[in-house]
């Protein structure tokens, strides 16, 4: 999918989740979606089903929030780190 498309999903998704409160799981790859949409990020073991690290995302999720803001935000971009550290991690 490309990534324009990519962009208008996570707002399809994010902003309903946001307005009612309710508990989604996404599963991805992709460190910057796990950041953006993500409350709580788990990261999986090759092996099965372990967690090897968790990391909190501490991002405002108010349904009004600029999304373009966030992603060019310091503090996105640090948590992206984290997460991709953690991806790393054997």
């Amino acid at each position: 999918m490309d990534a324009l498309t990519r962009e208008r999903l996570q707002e399809a998704v994010r902003t309903p989740a946001a307005r009612l409160g309710t508990t989604v799981l996404f599963v991805t790859h992709s460190a910057e979606e796990a950041v953006l949409l993500g409350f709580r990020v788990l990261v999986m073991a090759a092996g099965p089903g372990r967690v090897v690290a968790e990391l909190p995302v501490p991002l405002d999720r108010a349904p009004t929030t600029d999304v373009a803001a966030l992603r060019s935000s310091a503090e996105f971009a640090h948590l992206r780190g984290r997460l991709t550290e953690a991806m790393r991690r054997p």
